[in-house]
């Protein structure tokens, strides 16, 4: 979530796709750690100070969907696949054009691969790699973090078909 009373980010619109949603919705529903990450996130993109911009874009809107919840200091959290997919595709629908998503998740969990509904009427179901790859022929360009482990392997989502991986 992104903290949509932030003076740095005065163009946040925010969606909650969790079973405990922040306050308004798209908010951080806590402070611990990795739940208030996507302000920092925000505000390396689209921050203002005063009337400078100090974010690499700081006239876009910034879409603020919260998909976890349960947040842990050591950076655990609780998901569900299907929140993920329901967020990627109301982006889609608001007209986001790039996505981030600054976290792992572990490709052991059936989720994964499980079939959710597609949320935009169509009566089809989806899995959340075939939703990066739909939404990314229909020129939606997805980033996602590759962790922060130093480990030889590209996390998923980074490793995802269609995903851009980036790490520091």
């Amino acid at each position: 979530g992104v903290d949509m009373a932030h003076p740095a980010l005065p163009r946040v619109v925010g969606a909650d796709f969790t079973n405990t949603p922040g306050s308004p919705a798209g908010s951080p529903n806590g402070s611990v750690g990795p739940d208030a990450h996507g302000t920092m996130v925000a505000g390396v993109i689209a921050g203002i100070l005063g009337n400078i911009g100090i974010g690499i874009a700081p006239s876009v809107t910034i879409l603020s969907a919260r998909i976890a919840e349960n947040y842990l200091q050591n950076g655990d959290f609780s998901f569900q696949a299907s929140w993920f997919v329901s967020a990627i595709y109301w982006g889609e629908s608001q007209g986001a054009r790039v996505t981030n998503c600054s976290n792992i998740l572990p490709l052991s969990i059936g989720s994964l691969t499980a079939a959710y509904t597609d949320t935009r009427g169509n009566n089809q179901f989806t899995t959340l790699s075939s939703t990066y790859g739909s939404t990314r022929e229909a020129d939606m360009v997805h980033f996602a973090c590759t962790g922060n482990q130093g480990q030889s392997t590209i996390a998923y989502p980074a490793s995802a078909e269609g995903v851009n991986a980036v790490g520091g």
